[in-house]
């Protein structure tokens, strides 16, 4: 199709779009009879019928013709004592539409039908606007936040206090390229022209790690473009502070190496939870790092960061330890919810994955299967129940799990024959009260069993001096939170299973509760606000240098 010919079909596509708007009946009406006094109405069905009509009217009949209307000042006057609101906004509403009295049919039907919504901008008091209320505020951005937790907290911190700017690789590169004079593809055949000969330096025998040369092409422009945009948009000062989810991630990493001139704040807050050797913390740059608890800010003090760079902002989930009744509740409702009596002995394993170290998954599936074999000798089992709670499955590609394909279903169901009942749980919330034990892998998922009151242990993967997700006092003379490694064998956790499982409830609690207390400082209300300050000191701050 010729420019001409385009052009052509886009002004007839427009004539008929132009033509299918109704004329607008939006108009204020002037009435030859008033009726009876709006003021008076107050106790009347329809007393706010046709009211733009009756008011403007009412108006009308103040100015020109007080003989038709008599007491139609004092009308007007109790009336805007009585419905101040609705005066105000009718006043600003007929000021709008006499505005619109001498343009074009279609002009006029869409800016009348746009009355409401630019209300504040029309009104003097408002003029801020409710479509750019957010303006005025600083900009935040949050790099690198996949999971709803650590996200959800800190939007809900920054709710109304900032805006919030998703730092999402993709986001940026689009914003970056808006405006630019040259085709977009263009650009990408020149780009990995240059990338196919830079790649030429990489030594053959580090080439052939990867699964192919087009695929490391292909990562390298990606990540390349996600760089330029980065750049780019610290250059123009797009935000005025950063959260950063994950230091190892390349635009974390990009952060290290920028001129420290070029960035706003940068306050750190994991998008997980910190425990273990810092292996992901090999290079980091931050102005602050909040830490969730005691066992973070361990975490960070053995990383060497000065403890006034440390923001203990206490648990981020909770306002305060639930109680024995609440918890008690909770776990009859997700018994019923999952169709169990209450006798019966539930456990709940959360399946990780493992895709930076070698694979023991292997390993780790015999352990479990014969550690529950032996926990299920005992005769105090009863009908008990295995909930496999498997890792999520990364947001590039949710239909494919690594947890599911590293521990594969069928390999459970081998447990049948011991007398289990082995069944998929599709989310741990509302359901992990039910549980007499929870297994976990050093998961942030202990958490929430901590926090629902249930016993649990944790196994490792390998036995040494790291610190636990949970930290080490939880486990100093605890019986209802165990911390284990592969190296303890089937037998040691297979006892601890049992135990776990048959502990009282009263004494689960206890310890949880009392284990909760020793993490947390404080509750997540005063996290929020906690956060809140630290953000808006940081942009203070950084605006007077």
């Amino acid at each position: 199709m010729t420019n001409d010919s385009e052009r052509s079909s886009i002004d007839e596509a427009l004539d008929k779009e132009f033509e299918s708007l109704p004329n607008t009946s939006l108009h204020a009406r002037c009435l030859s009879q008033l009726g009876s006094p709006l003021s008076r109405e107050d106790d009347k069905g329809g007393q706010f019928a046709d009211f733009i009509d009756r008011y403007y009217s009412l108006l009308e009949a103040t100015k020109v013709n007080f003989a038709a209307a008599p007491d139609a000042a004092h009308d007007l006057k109790v009336l805007r004592q009585k419905h101040s609101v609705l005066c105000d906004c009718a006043d600003i509403v007929l000021a709008y539409l006499a505005r619109l009295s001498n343009v074009s049919p279609v002009v006029s039907g869409v800016m009348r039908r746009l009355s409401f919504r630019h209300l504040s901008y029309l009104n003097s008091a408002t003029r801020s606007g409710i479509l750019d209320y957010k303006t005025s505020l600083p900009k935040v951005g949050l790099l690198f936040y996949p999971n709803a937790d650590a996200r959800d907290f800190l939007v809900e911190a920054l709710n109304g206090v900032a805006q919030v700017d998703d730092m999402e690789p993709g986001k940026l590169l689009e914003r970056t390229w808006v405006g630019r004079p040259y085709d977009f593809h263009r650009y990408q055949k020149e780009l990995r022209a240059r990338v196919e000969a830079l790649l030429l330096e990489l030594p053959e025998d580090l080439i052939q790690l990867y699964p192919s040369r087009a695929w490391l092409e292909q990562e390298f422009i990606d990540n390349l473009q996600y760089q330029f945009a980065l750049v780019e948009l610290l250059k123009r000062r797009e935000w005025d502070l950063i959260f950063l989810g994950a230091n190892e991630v390349p635009l974390g990493l990009l952060l290290y190496d920028m001129d420290p001139a070029l960035l706003p704040p940068i306050v750190f807050l994991c998008h997980g939870m910190l425990a273990g050797d810092p292996v992901m913390d090999f290079w980091f740059r931050f102005d602050k790092t909040l830490a969730r608890g005691a066992v973070e800010k361990t975490y960070f003090l053995k990383a060497g960061v000065e403890s006034d760079r440390i923001v203990d902002i206490g648990s981020p989930a909770l306002d305060a330890f639930p109680s024995s009744d609440a918890l008690s509740e909770r776990r009859r409702q997700a018994r019923v919810k999952l169709g169990l009596s209450s006798k019966q002995s539930v456990f709940i394993y959360a399946l990780t994955y493992d895709v930076y170290r070698a694979d023991v998954s292997a390993q780790v599936i015999n352990l479990i299967l014969e550690s529950l074999r032996r926990a299920r000798m005992h005769e105090d089992l009863h009908e008990p129940v295995l909930f496999l709670k498997y890792h999520p499955s990364p947001a590039g590609d949710p239909t494919f799990s690594y947890s599911r394909n590293q521990y594969p279903l069928p390999a459970f169901m081998a447990l049948n024959e011991a007398g289990f009942s082995v069944r998929i749980l599709p989310e741990l919330d509302g359901y992990l009260p039910a549980a007499d034990c929870f297994i976990a892998h050093e998961s942030s998922t202990l958490f929430q069993a901590l926090e629902a009151g249930v016993p649990t242990i944790s196994i490792r993967f390998n036995d040494g001096n790291t610190l636990p997700t949970m930290g080490f006092s939880i486990y100093e003379g605890s019986g209802a939170h165990r911390l284990r490694s592969l190296a303890d064998g089937a037998s040691v956790i297979g006892l601890d299973l049992h135990e776990l499982s048959q502990m009282s409830r009263t004494d689960a609690f206890e310890q949880s509760r009392s284990a909760w207390s020793k993490i947390f400082h404080c509750g997540r209300t005063e996290a929020l606000s906690c956060v809140v300050g630290v953000v808006q000191e940081m942009i203070a701050n950084s605006k007077k240098r």
